[in-house]
Formats: structure tokens, C-alpha cells, sequence
């Protein structure tokens, strides 16, 4: 849940940022980004890495 929350957020982030560059109109300017993931506190890096350590790491039956 670490990862994916982790992972889900940036997406988010990366694709608000992306529709405030290429499709302004789009955008509300009053309403504020809201991660889908907010009550996990992702933003600060210590809990972000923790969250992403070992995710690289697989095996011959996957993950874990």
C-alpha cells in the first residue's frame, strides 16, 4: 500500500501539472490539487523512501 500510494500520487501530481501547461482551460484555477492518496503523508521524503525500498527487487515468483 507504501508503493502504491506513493507511486499514485506522483502520477497524479505529474498529470495536473501536465494539463496546467498543455490544456489550461481545463483546469479550475480556484480548486486546489488534492492527492488521491492524502491521508498517507507521501510528501516528505523520509516516509516516500521508506514507502519505495526494495521495490526494484524481484524474484522468480514476483514481488515479495
Amino acid at each position: 500500500p507504501g508503493e502504491q500510494g506513493v507511486l499514485e500520487n506522483h502520477g497524479y501530481s505529474l498529470a495536473e501539472v501536465a494539463m496546467k501547461v498543455h490544456a489550461p482551460q481545463l483546469v479550475r484555477r480556484d480548486a486546489p490539487f488534492v492527492a488521491p492518496a492524502p491521508a498517507l503523508d507521501w510528501h516528505h521524503m523520509g516516509a516516500a523512501a521508506a514507502a519505495l525500498d526494495g521495490s526494484g527487487r524481484r524474484s522468480w515468483l514476483g514481488r515479495g
